[in-house]
């Protein structure tokens, strides 16, 4: 699982990632979209260079469909604070990295630790906790409306609704 969503392969890979998450390394990509959306200017300019490569890249596939999303406030996205997506996968990773010995105990302890007192910094509750982490990964996750359906069903069945 490490290798093929993260291509972490070492102890260095891990902790990398563990670091460019811990330093907000989606969300304030997310912040700085959301931000260059309110330049029609720039929209203009991406969303044509966008069309030109749309058939051929993914990544382009990923970033029309982000720039749509900020620019027609999908899910109240303007206002949402996407740290907790960042610190959440940092604490999988780092209970994964534990389990194959990548991290001492002290570090599997003191990261959690440390994500905890992000998240309260961020955070009122658990549920804007929450609700930034899912909006953060269905940012991440989804390029369309079949992606967006299977994403909002695994998040029904993490938070337990029906």
């Amino acid at each position: 699982m490490l290798e093929d969503g993260w291509g972490i392969t070492s102890r260095a890979d891990l902790v990398t990632r563990l670091y460019r998450l811990l330093c907000g390394d989606h969300s304030k990509g997310y912040a700085a979209l959301r931000s260059r959306c309110t330049d029609p200017e720039w929209v203009e300019r991406i969303l044509e260079d966008l069309d030109k490569t749309v058939d051929k890249s993914t990544m382009d596939v990923e970033m029309c469909w982000r720039v749509h999303r900020f620019l027609n406030n999908d899910r109240g996205i303007q206002d949402v604070e996407f740290a907790a997506w960042d610190l959440m996968c940092a604490a999988m990773l780092t209970r994964s990295g534990f389990a194959l010995d990548w991290l001492s105990e002290d570090e599997a302890w003191d990261t959690p630790t440390l994500i905890n007192h992000a998240l309260q910094m961020h955070y009122s509750s658990w549920a804007e906790a929450w609700e930034g982490y899912r909006l953060g990964r269905w940012l991440w996750a989804a390029e369309g409306p079949e992606e967006e359906a299977a994403d909002d069903m695994h998040d029904r069945a993490r938070s337990g609704l029906t």
